[in-house]
């Protein structure tokens, strides 16, 4: 059939013999093939034709205005709109159309249907049973740019572009969009863009391992795993690094957590084998801190046991415990301040010929020189004998510097009958 059909106001129903595979209406890429305007009792009806090769300035290949025709086993392919509705441009249409494909159109904005009201809401769009693909939108809405009311019963939508937003519809604040039961997948740069409801199982999905299929539809074939149910296969999840695979076994860790496969006992959601374990006992350092069942007196985060079995010279006594931290709380003595437990720098060899747990050198510090626990003229008497040069055993030398002179006289006399501190 030769284009332009136009009807004004006129209930028709124009049918094919042979179906939209064979009875095409064509626009010879020079005009709109097909537009309908006003109502009549009788509604206008199309049905089994192509509709293809229309140009024009909005709705290549129809345009309808205040119509409800009902458009039913057709297909629009190859209409170029330079401004909007590559395939369709409705205005205050109240149209149905069925099981109709919208392949390859294009136009500025809403590359296959533009539907938009002059006023408020007052027709409303529904395309049940619908495919769009291949539609291309210069701007925004890659198939459909909706600013009126539109159902999409059933319908699937893919592989639509846009180079603004909407790959597969833009909805604009003046509309609304009501999906029932439709499939959106690998629409660019989105599949919806602005507010939609959703009645029934709706799919809006891309292909984020760009295979060429979408990803709703691998992950329901079982050809990829989901395991977190987020709709993108667990590869795209690693890879994306919205989820972590700290073992390397391809799987989220959450999936492991939640499957039992592996354990996060303080709930962090990383599996226990890829933290700090360092006694191998599969529990957590951290947990084992956190719970008091390890001990960690330096708060290194590593329990003081690892520490020692790491480094066997941070417990000079061997009793289990960082001699840095006796040292500190004062559960073990460091009279000279050299860094080392007294007990450890006896048995490494220091004098302690009273054996009372302290070294020799620090009791004469304070005076003590024959160790009995008091300043007093035995004491000084030791200072007179030794005076000069200090005897190895440095009895005399309060201040270890080799000689016994006034200053180790005046340490005796300044804490004459104190006790050693």
């Amino acid at each position: 059939m030769h284009a332009p059909f136009t009807a004004v106001q006129r209930g028709v129903t124009l049918q094919s013999i042979g179906g939209n595979a064979v009875t095409f209406i064509d626009g010879a890429n020079q005009s709109r093939p097909i537009e309908l305007v006003g109502r009549v009792a009788e509604r206008f009806v199309i049905r089994g034709f192509t509709v293809r090769n229309g140009r024009a300035t909005e709705g290549a290949g129809a345009r309808i205005e205040n119509a409800d025709p009902l458009v039913e086993g057709c297909v629009f392919a190859d209409n170029i709109a330079t401004v909007r509705g590559g395939a369709l441009h409705a205005v205050d249409s109240a149209a149905d159309f069925a099981a109709t494909s919208f392949l390859r159109n294009a136009a500025e904005t809403g590359g296959a249907i533009s539907n938009v009201n002059s006023a408020t809401l007052r027709g409303t769009l529904t395309i049940s049973s619908g495919l769009f693909r291949d539609n291309i939108a210069t701007a925004d809405g890659g198939a459909i740019s909706n600013a009126a009311r539109l159902f999409l019963l059933e319908c699937t939508l893919e592989v639509n572009t846009a180079g603004g937003v909407g790959g597969g519809v833009r909805q604009l604040e003046t509309g609304e969009t009501t999906l029932f039961t439709s499939r959106f997948c690998r629409n660019e740069p989105d599949n919806i863009s602005g507010p939609f409801t959703a009645v029934g199982h709706n799919i809006l999905s891309q292909d984020c391992n760009a295979n060429g299929i979408c990803d709703a539809d691998e992950i329901a074939a079982g050809d990829v795993a989901d395991c977190n149910a987020n709709g993108l296969p667990d590869s795209c999840d690693l890879t994306e690094g919205t989820a972590g695979d700290c073992n390397t076994n391809g799987i989220p860790d959450s999936c492991d957590i939640a499957a039992g496969t592996s354990t996060d006992v303080d709930a962090n959601g990383i599996p226990d084998e890829c933290k700090p374990d360092c006694n191998g006992n599969d529990i957590p350092d951290a947990f084992e801190i956190a719970t008091g069942t390890a001990v960690d007196c330096d708060v290194n985060g590593i329990p003081d046991s690892c520490d020692i079995t790491a480094n066997a010279a941070l417990d000079c006594n061997a009793n289990g415990q960082l001699d840095s931290c006796e040292l500190a709380d004062g559960t073990a003595a460091d009279c000279d301040a050299n860094g080392t437990i007294d007990t450890c720098d006896v048995a490494n060899g220091a004098k302690d010929i009273d054996t009372d747990g302290r070294l020799d050198r620090c009791e004469f510090a304070y005076g003590d020189f024959n160790l009995d626990g008091a300043i007093n003229a035995v004491d000084l008497a030791a200072v007179l004998q030794y005076w000069g040069t200090a005897p190895v055993t440095g009895i005399g030398d309060a201040n270890g510097d080799g000689l016994v002179d006034a200053f180790d006289m005046a340490v005796v006399l300044s804490r004459w009958g104190a006790a050693p501190q």
